[in-house]
């Protein structure tokens, strides 16, 4: 859907002539075939991956990149300079904003400096030496995204025995389990880092760690929050933010700077950030309508099967 609402936004802001390129490693990816040009791209831990990307960009004239992936920003955004010298604007995040979102032990300092509610989290050393754990106890992957990895722990003993067969448990970390209404924000910036605006969605439904279903709701009761983060991470378009409220107190949960997958549900509502993002790299204003949802719109995630590549057989 993002890339078929960038179409439309090209086509009523520039010209129908604009392309979309899209690029994944994976030959297979359905995303290779719903641009307007799939480049398949060696992997973002490849050394070759930077000149790459700076070479295609180029070559076919790119004025405006971004990614999907949170863990490809730290590479984009050492190329940054280079891309501008081709034209090319990058949607990211300054790199001290990009580890406070990276990392859930900085996302935590974080919070604490500002104020923010966030629930208790502790690394391995500290979650055994804790006396006083609020069970259950919740450990996800200190460096993760999405629900990958997580687990659930009601006791010390099986907690301990985690730690202590698991030869990865220092890549974790142990965050109080929170139960309350969960909400997905967008916490919106221009390009240049400056605060534009909120979407705010209440979760209904999740599936595999993405929303399933969902309502949009009136930002208000988030909006000294999402000024708060656009104001000190400085990020470039869209932060997708995780919220739980529970005894009318909000804790933030994780943050995400790239379009996630609870976007969709406030553009079928109303809002419009592809024109916004293309708005704003001509150097124009958005307008104020397309970084608004109507709230109270319920929608439903649902999938599809598309072919990505025909195989011939003959003889």
């Amino acid at each position: 859907m993002l890339v078929s609402a960038f179409k439309s936004a090209l086509s009523r802001e520039i010209n129908e002539n604009c392309r979309i390129l899209t690029c994944d490693a994976n030959p297979y990816a359905p995303g290779l075939i719903i641009g307007d040009i799939g480049l398949c791209a060696p992997s973002i831990e490849s050394t070759s991956y930077p000149d790459w990307l700076i070479e295609h960009c180029q070559k076919y004239n790119v004025s405006l990149l971004l990614t999907l992936m949170v863990s490809e920003l730290s590479i984009l955004e050492n190329i940054r300079e280079k891309l501008s010298d081709i034209g090319c604007k990058l949607v990211g995040i300054p790199c001290a904003g990009l580890n406070i979102c990276r990392d859930k032990v900085e996302t935590s300092r974080f919070c604490n400096m500002h104020g923010i509610a966030h629930p208790r989290i502790w690394v391995s050393e500290e979650i055994l030496e804790e006396r006083n754990i609020p069970w259950p106890i919740m450990a996800k992957h200190r460096f993760g995204q999405g629900s990958k990895g997580q687990c659930i722990f009601s006791s010390r003993k099986a907690l301990e025995h985690f730690i202590k067969q698991d030869q990865k448990s220092e890549e974790y970390i142990y965050q109080e389990f929170l139960e309350g209404t969960e909400y997905g924000l967008d916490v919106i910036n221009d390009l240049e880092g400056n605060y534009k605006g909120t979407l705010a969605r209440r979760k209904i439904a999740m599936r595999a760690g993405e929303t399933d279903i969902a309502v949009t709701e009136d930002p208000t009761p988030f909006q000294s929050l999402s000024e708060v983060l656009g104001a000190e991470l400085k990020h470039g378009g869209i932060l997708d933010v995780d919220i739980i409220c529970r005894d009318d107190t909000l804790f933030l949960l994780d943050l995400n700077p790239r379009f996630g997958g609870g976007y969709p549900f406030s553009h079928l509502a109303g809002a419009d950030l592809p024109a916004a993002y293309i708005r704003w790299a001509a150097g124009k204003e958005a307008e104020t309508a397309w970084l608004k949802a109507t709230p109270g719109v319920v929608c439903s995630r649902i999938s599809d099967v598309q072919i990505v590549q025909k195989q011939h057989v003959g003889g």
